[in-house]
């Protein structure tokens, strides 16, 4: 219920920010704000659905409020709080895939040759998504020095 609430509270924040660029259509083609805008709308009503059946649920069973693990909790945040600084340092590429391999190992048990292949693949797709597909500028950092060096990738 509260991981509910705070993403609808999210969601408002999100939803108000997209404002500030231009939704509407120009030449056929949608303006910047657009794919933020529908994504805070879907955020929004999929935690409000969320939220309404938690809601449901928890009263037909009367189950506690908070049956989580503050532990487990505060990991995952100082997780989030290392991504994001060091996303610039490290780069998009570097950073997305040691997250990536330390969630699905340490957070969902998974098995070291899948969380290691599974991060690859989830870094590339979000790489060509975002980079090659939508040209969205990634930060390069340490990572893309490396992966140049190595020939993965162009340097650029």
């Amino acid at each position: 219920m509260v991981c509910g609430i705070l993403l609808i509270v999210l969601a408002g924040t999100y939803l108000i920010m997209s404002t500030e660029f231009e939704i509407g259509f120009v030449h056929g083609v949608p303006g910047p704000g657009m794919i933020p805008f529908m994504l805070a709308l879907l955020l929004l009503l999929l935690s409000a659905l969320y939220v309404i059946r938690t809601w449901k649920l928890t009263r037909s069973r009367e189950e506690k409020f908070w049956t989580g693990d503050v532990r487990s909790l505060a990991i995952c945040a100082a997780m989030y709080l290392c991504y994001i600084l060091l996303l610039e340092k490290l780069g998009f590429i570097l950073t997305t895939l040691l997250f990536g391999f330390i969630t699905l190992k340490f957070v969902f048990k998974m098995r070291w040759f899948q969380s290691l292949l599974a991060s690859v693949v989830l870094t590339f797709v979000f790489h060509v998504g975002f980079y090659n597909f939508l040209d969205v500028p990634l930060p390069k950092g340490l990572g893309w020095k490396v992966f140049s060096v190595l020939g993965i990738v162009t340097a650029g």
